[in-house]
């Protein structure tokens, strides 16, 4: 019975030994875990930022339809990519929608506008209204000839919030309608050249303004900004190009509170994905 007894109690000893082991290196992996997650973290938040959208100049691409928590308006929000470099600042492309810090211009700190990058330095813009598809109703476009090309582009721009909308607002210049607020605080106040462009046969003698025309050689490049929402956007159509170092990021993923887990119990697992996904492009995008 002794011999039985010592070997059981040794059993047991061992058993809870390896439980122990099992337990210790599970924690031990946890802690490799969050470190792990710790520093990823820190060097994201130094790369990225989380920002909630403010109004509805960036409508329908950004809060189309904010939701009531609590009776607190949740809008949709936007991850950026912080442009801590001149890499960050060269990504940036047509078509992309940026933060630009207008600071100084409001005299308020951290004032910050959400709009989408139409123009950059040298490139020649024009806001038209033309006939287009093929009953040649006229709608409001925009027309730009990049630097160096000499070809016109009509951009055809699915984001905007309503065409119909959008071309109420005119001023005739040369027998061609223009948007009334680049009209007014662009052309009128610039020097712009005129550029044949031709639709079906028929030509339009359309004003361009060159994007940086207004400003001193010795300052920063220019770009020219609009919101989706072309009729409630205070934009470069009003307030003028800006420094393109002002750019405080460029969005790289949109989160629609309207429908997004954000604002739920489990909104720490849209987090985690946002966060995830966002690191996988980053190193998709290394290895292209």
């Amino acid at each position: 019975m002794e011999d039985y007894s010592f070997t059981d109690y040794f059993l047991k000893e061992k058993k809870s030994k390896s439980a122990f082991k099992l337990f210790a290196k599970f924690m031990y992996a946890l802690l490799i875990f969050y470190a792990i997650l710790l520093t990823v973290s820190f060097f994201f938040h130094k790369e990225y930022r989380y920002i909630t959208i403010q109004g509805p100049s960036m409508q329908p691409t950004l809060n189309p339809d904010p939701i009531y928590v609590d009776g607190v308006e949740h809008q949709d929000g936007v991850y950026i990519k912080l442009n801590n470099s001149e890499e960050d600042l060269a990504d940036i492309d047509y078509g992309d929608i940026v933060i630009v810090d207008r600071s100084e211009e409001k005299g308020e700190e951290g004032y910050t506008v959400i709009k989408r990058v139409i123009g950059f330095e040298g490139d020649k813009l024009s806001i038209v209204k033309l006939p287009v598809g093929e009953n040649g109703e006229y709608e409001m476009r925009v027309l730009r000839i990049k630097e160096g090309t000499g070809v016109i582009e009509c951009l055809e721009e699915d984001y905007v919030k309503s065409y119909e909308e959008w071309g109420q607002y005119t001023v005739l210049y040369d027998e061609i309608e223009y948007d009334d607020m680049f009209f007014y605080h662009i052309m009128f106040a610039n020097q712009t050249e005129i550029y044949p462009y031709y639709i079906d046969g028929q030509r339009f003698d359309v004003h361009f303004f060159t994007i940086g025309s207004d400003k001193m050689p010795s300052e920063p490049d220019q770009i020219f900004i609009m919101g989706d929402n072309r009729i409630n956007s205070q934009d470069s159509r009003e307030t003028g190009t800006s420094d393109v170092d002002k750019i405080v990021g460029k969005v790289v993923r949109i989160v629609h509170n309207s429908y997004s887990l954000r604002n739920s119990l489990f909104g720490w697992l849209e987090n985690i994905y946002d966060f995830l996904s966002i690191i996988w492009e980053e190193i998709v995008n290394l290895f292209r």
